[in-house]
């Protein structure tokens, strides 16, 4: 929304064209669970829970899975893989964030780190269209450096 925008001077500079990187195997978009979690499956240090809504990380994590609230302990580390909105999220409800925003939610900050500041959503539409014009001058564009044109 314009309204999000400090002015429309600043929208102007999130404006532009790209191509978009996408994994393809076989002629198929290729996602990251098949290209990277499940050849990993059956190693002993990997557990994976699906449904699962995580409630607060440390070295024991606190999920809620079908209803109820487990707790799971970490041997090592936890990777924080919930995607851009919860992984943040899921940071914050642990006391890992900006201290002055966890204690207006009533959460004990334990490590001020700016999670969560620099975020902002990437509206995107999918627009295709055939150009007309010299092949030379179609590999230039599909081959530019510089993939982003902004207004």
């Amino acid at each position: 929304m314009i309204s999000s925008f400090h002015n429309i001077q600043t929208m102007y500079h999130f404006l532009g064209n790209c191509v978009t990187p996408v994994n393809i195997e076989s002629g198929k978009r290729e996602t990251s669970s098949r290209a990277f979690l499940r050849p990993a499956m059956g190693r002993s240090n990997l557990n994976v829970f699906t449904y699962a809504l995580v409630e607060k990380v440390a070295l024991v994590i606190k999920v809620r899975l079908n209803g109820k609230s487990r707790y799971i302990r970490a041997r090592q580390e936890v990777i924080v893989s919930a995607g851009t909105v919860h992984s943040p999220q899921i940071l914050m409800l642990s006391g890992i964030g900006p201290q002055r925003h966890l204690r207006d939610m009533k959460i004990k900050p334990i490590i001020d780190s700016p999670v969560g500041e620099t975020y902002f959503d990437h509206v995107a539409m999918r627009l295709e269209v055939q150009l007309n014009i010299s092949t030379r001058h179609q590999r230039d564009v599909f081959e530019s450096r510089n993939c982003c044109t902004i207004i």
